[in-house]
């Protein structure tokens, strides 16, 4: 073997010995945890408005969607949520980690109807 190949083969097996010595990463429990906190913040989630139907407690609300990402490693974790309340108006609540920003929005019967498809279900009259 050449030696420039047998000097890399030396490096590569120095940084595997060191990389084995290195604890072992747990993402999945570390995203757990990052995601129950995030849900935490979601079932605080509350909005009052004039007309009942659109006002909001997620509490009492319908969860329609959920999408996340993020949370592996050092990335931020994020977390969409579509519900429902119980007048069948629909809201987007989305927040990202550290969870200082928070947003909760009332989305409009179409938008709905795109963004849930089967999981759209209409108000009653």
């Amino acid at each position: 073997m050449p030696e420039t190949a047998s000097t890399l083969v030396s490096v590569f097996s120095v940084l595997a010995d060191m990389m084995s010595d290195l604890p072992a990463s747990d993402d999945s429990f570390d995203r757990k945890e990052i995601r129950q906190q995030a849900m935490q913040h979601y079932l605080q989630a509350q909005c009052e408005a004039a007309d009942e139907r659109y006002s909001f407690q997620a509490s009492t609300a319908t969860i329609v969607k959920v999408e996340e990402s993020g949370g592996h490693g050092h990335a931020n974790y994020s977390l969409t949520i579509f519900a429902r309340n119980p007048h069948g108006e629909y809201f987007m609540y989305t927040t990202t980690s550290p969870f200082q920003e928070k947003l909760l929005k009332h989305v409009s019967q179409r938008m709905a109807r795109v963004v849930l498809d089967k999981a759209y279900i209409e108000p009653e009259a």
